[in-house]
Protein backbone atom coordinates (compact mmCIF):
# COMPACT_ATOMS: atom_id res chain seq x y z
CA UNK A 1 0.00 0.00 0.00
CA UNK A 2 2.37 2.25 1.21
CA UNK A 3 4.48 2.27 -2.39
CA UNK A 4 1.47 2.97 -4.46
CA UNK A 5 0.83 5.91 -2.56
CA UNK A 6 4.40 6.96 -3.26
CA UNK A 7 4.03 6.35 -6.53
CA UNK A 8 1.10 8.54 -6.92
CA UNK A 9 2.51 11.40 -5.42
CA UNK A 10 5.82 10.96 -7.21
CA UNK A 11 3.55 11.02 -10.31
CA UNK A 12 1.43 14.28 -9.15
CA UNK A 13 4.48 16.09 -8.49
CA UNK A 14 5.77 15.59 -12.19
CA UNK A 15 2.28 16.27 -13.34
CA UNK A 16 2.40 19.65 -11.31
CA UNK A 17 6.18 20.01 -12.34
CA UNK A 18 5.73 19.92 -15.84
CA UNK A 19 2.48 22.36 -16.07
CA UNK A 20 4.48 24.84 -13.61
CA UNK A 21 7.68 24.77 -16.00
CA UNK A 22 4.55 25.11 -19.13
CA UNK A 23 2.80 28.32 -17.15
CA UNK A 24 6.24 30.02 -17.02
CA UNK A 25 7.32 29.38 -20.46
CA UNK A 26 3.91 30.48 -21.59
CA UNK A 27 3.96 33.72 -19.47
CA UNK A 28 7.58 34.97 -19.52
CA UNK A 29 8.20 38.18 -20.54
CA UNK A 30 11.53 38.84 -22.68
CA UNK A 31 14.26 41.18 -21.35
CA UNK A 32 14.07 43.29 -24.49
CA UNK A 33 10.18 43.26 -24.26
CA UNK A 34 10.59 45.40 -20.88
CA UNK A 35 14.13 47.03 -21.80
CA UNK A 36 15.02 46.95 -25.77
CA UNK A 37 18.39 48.31 -25.40
CA UNK A 38 20.16 46.17 -22.47
CA UNK A 39 21.27 49.22 -21.12
CA UNK A 40 20.44 50.85 -17.55
CA UNK A 41 17.61 53.13 -17.76
CA UNK A 42 19.01 56.80 -17.58
CA UNK A 43 17.81 59.78 -18.91
CA UNK A 44 20.04 59.51 -21.85
CA UNK A 45 19.53 59.17 -25.49
CA UNK A 46 19.64 55.62 -26.23
CA UNK A 47 18.89 54.77 -22.56
CA UNK A 48 15.65 53.01 -21.43
CA UNK A 49 13.87 56.23 -19.31
CA UNK A 50 13.47 56.16 -16.08
CA UNK A 51 9.91 55.28 -14.52
CA UNK A 52 8.78 57.52 -11.85
CA UNK A 53 4.87 57.82 -10.30
CA UNK A 54 3.83 61.49 -9.35
CA UNK A 55 0.54 62.08 -8.47
CA UNK A 56 -1.34 64.71 -10.84
CA UNK A 57 -3.30 67.72 -9.79
CA UNK A 58 -6.37 65.53 -10.05
CA UNK A 59 -4.97 63.41 -7.27
CA UNK A 60 -4.19 60.18 -9.25
CA UNK A 61 -0.87 58.62 -9.15
CA UNK A 62 0.22 58.20 -12.38
CA UNK A 63 3.21 56.81 -13.75
CA UNK A 64 5.80 57.11 -16.90
CA UNK A 65 5.26 52.84 -17.68
CA UNK A 66 1.28 53.74 -18.39
CA UNK A 67 2.21 55.62 -21.35
CA UNK A 68 4.38 52.87 -23.06
CA UNK A 69 3.48 52.11 -26.29
CA UNK A 70 2.96 56.06 -26.93
CA UNK A 71 5.55 58.80 -27.98
CA UNK A 72 6.24 60.83 -24.63
CA UNK A 73 6.73 64.22 -24.04
CA UNK A 74 8.03 64.80 -20.98
CA UNK A 75 8.50 68.27 -19.86
CA UNK A 76 9.81 69.47 -17.14
CA UNK A 77 8.58 73.11 -15.90
CA UNK A 78 7.67 75.77 -13.07
CA UNK A 79 5.11 78.60 -12.81
CA UNK A 80 8.06 81.59 -12.22
CA UNK A 81 9.94 80.15 -15.49
CA UNK A 82 9.25 82.67 -18.30
CA UNK A 83 10.13 80.67 -21.13
CA UNK A 84 8.28 77.29 -19.79
CA UNK A 85 5.15 79.73 -20.03
CA UNK A 86 5.63 80.25 -23.81
CA UNK A 87 6.10 76.79 -24.56
CA UNK A 88 3.56 75.95 -22.91
CA UNK A 89 0.85 76.31 -26.11
CA UNK A 90 3.38 74.21 -28.24
CA UNK A 91 2.98 72.06 -25.66
CA UNK A 92 -1.13 71.96 -25.73
CA UNK A 93 -1.25 72.25 -29.71
CA UNK A 94 0.80 69.49 -29.68
CA UNK A 95 -1.47 67.53 -26.86
CA UNK A 96 -4.65 68.33 -29.05
CA UNK A 97 -2.88 67.62 -32.37
CA UNK A 98 -2.24 63.85 -32.20
CA UNK A 99 -5.23 62.88 -31.26
CA UNK A 100 -4.14 60.47 -28.05
CA UNK A 101 -0.64 59.00 -30.14
CA UNK A 102 1.38 61.44 -28.42
CA UNK A 103 1.31 62.13 -24.47
CA UNK A 104 2.61 65.18 -23.14
CA UNK A 105 3.54 64.73 -19.75
CA UNK A 106 3.82 68.26 -17.88
CA UNK A 107 6.22 67.85 -14.44
CA UNK A 108 6.14 71.05 -12.21
CA UNK A 109 8.80 70.84 -9.79
CA UNK A 110 8.53 71.85 -6.43
CA UNK A 111 5.53 73.88 -6.07
CA UNK A 112 2.16 73.04 -4.30
CA UNK A 113 -1.10 71.88 -6.32
CA UNK A 114 -2.96 75.09 -5.40
CA UNK A 115 -0.35 77.37 -7.35
CA UNK A 116 0.25 74.47 -9.83
CA UNK A 117 -3.70 74.60 -10.76
CA UNK A 118 -4.25 78.07 -10.92
CA UNK A 119 -1.26 78.45 -13.61
CA UNK A 120 -2.52 75.17 -15.52
CA UNK A 121 -6.38 76.59 -15.56
CA UNK A 122 -5.33 79.93 -16.46
CA UNK A 123 -2.88 79.05 -19.25
CA UNK A 124 -5.83 76.18 -20.46
CA UNK A 125 -3.08 73.32 -19.91
CA UNK A 126 -5.48 70.34 -20.69
CA UNK A 127 -2.55 67.49 -20.92
CA UNK A 128 -1.59 65.63 -17.55
CA UNK A 129 0.72 67.65 -15.19
CA UNK A 130 2.43 66.04 -11.99
CA UNK A 131 3.61 66.89 -9.33
CA UNK A 132 7.23 66.45 -8.30
CA UNK A 133 6.91 68.49 -5.17
CA UNK A 134 9.97 67.04 -3.42
CA UNK A 135 12.18 67.78 -6.87
CA UNK A 136 13.15 63.74 -6.81
CA UNK A 137 11.93 62.99 -10.25
CA UNK A 138 13.62 66.38 -11.70
CA UNK A 139 16.81 65.14 -10.31
CA UNK A 140 16.42 60.95 -11.74
CA UNK A 141 16.02 63.16 -14.65
CA UNK A 142 18.90 65.50 -13.90
CA UNK A 143 17.12 68.73 -14.67
CA UNK A 144 19.86 71.80 -14.15
CA UNK A 145 17.26 74.62 -15.95
CA UNK A 146 13.65 74.99 -16.53
CA UNK A 147 12.16 73.41 -19.40
CA UNK A 148 13.79 70.68 -20.03
CA UNK A 149 12.20 68.30 -22.21
CA UNK A 150 12.76 64.98 -22.55
CA UNK A 151 11.05 62.92 -25.88
CA UNK A 152 10.63 59.43 -25.24
CA UNK A 153 9.57 56.90 -28.03
CA UNK A 154 6.92 54.41 -27.73
CA UNK A 155 9.04 51.27 -26.38
CA UNK A 156 10.41 53.72 -23.98
CA UNK A 157 13.85 54.89 -25.02
CA UNK A 158 15.14 58.25 -24.54
CA UNK A 159 15.24 60.04 -28.04
CA UNK A 160 16.49 63.42 -27.08
CA UNK A 161 16.76 65.32 -24.32
CA UNK A 162 16.08 69.29 -24.33
CA UNK A 163 17.06 71.99 -22.22
CA UNK A 164 15.33 75.35 -23.23
CA UNK A 165 11.96 76.09 -24.88
CA UNK A 166 10.77 74.01 -27.72
CA UNK A 167 8.45 75.07 -30.18
CA UNK A 168 5.64 73.51 -32.19
CA UNK A 169 7.79 73.22 -35.51
CA UNK A 170 10.41 71.19 -33.35
CA UNK A 171 8.11 69.30 -31.81
CA UNK A 172 6.44 68.60 -35.28
CA UNK A 173 9.94 67.29 -36.89
CA UNK A 174 10.65 65.50 -34.00
CA UNK A 175 7.50 63.45 -33.61
CA UNK A 176 7.47 62.92 -37.43
CA UNK A 177 11.16 61.74 -37.29
CA UNK A 178 9.27 59.10 -34.94
CA UNK A 179 6.12 58.02 -37.03
CA UNK A 180 3.74 60.18 -35.41
CA UNK A 181 1.61 62.27 -37.56
CA UNK A 182 -1.19 65.13 -36.57
CA UNK A 183 -5.20 64.08 -36.49
CA UNK A 184 -6.18 65.35 -40.06
CA UNK A 185 -7.82 68.84 -39.79
CA UNK A 186 -6.09 69.74 -36.83
CA UNK A 187 -2.99 72.50 -37.40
Amino acid sequence: MIPRLRTQWLALLVVMLVVGLAWISATRVSATDINPTGRPPQPVAGHPAPDFQLVSLDGETRSLAEFRGRTVILNFWATWCGPCRVEIPALEATWQGYGGEVVIIGVNIREDAATVSRYVDELGVSYPVLLDTDGTVGRLYNVQAFPTTYIISPDGVVIEPYTGMLSEPLLRTRLADLGASPVEGVE
